[in-house]
């Protein structure tokens, strides 16, 4: 599935996407996701997020995932950072790493 078709099903759906393969250490664009989750986590916080701890401590031990427990947290990020900004970001991010030259 492409990045256009993920955002038309659901851009909740994308950011739990990018919040799980970001601290995947088996994905191949790890590096570009973390850089996009600290960075609408930093947004988040300086909008009075207090959860951060939490919310990474969470996605780093994938093995004990529990949905409602991951909706719980990303609900909680969602009320300082909305789904559309943290999508923007990727977005924005894509374009930034497609921009590059490759050499």
């Amino acid at each position: 599935m492409t990045f256009q078709q993920e955002i038309a099903k659901s851009p909740s759906g994308l950011v739990k996407s990018i919040m799980i393969a970001a601290f995947d250490l088996n994905h191949k664009n790890r590096k570009q996701l973390l850089r996009i989750v600290h960075h609408a986590i930093n947004i988040a916080q300086n909008r009075g997020y207090s959860y951060t701890d939490e919310l990474l401590e969470y996605f780093k031990h994938q093995e004990s995932h529990v949905p409602k427990t991951t909706a719980k947290l990303l609900n909680q990020l969602f009320e300082y950072i909305s789904e559309d900004e943290f999508v923007q970001l990727a977005k924005a991010t894509q374009v930034r790493q497609s921009a590059v030259p490759v050499e």
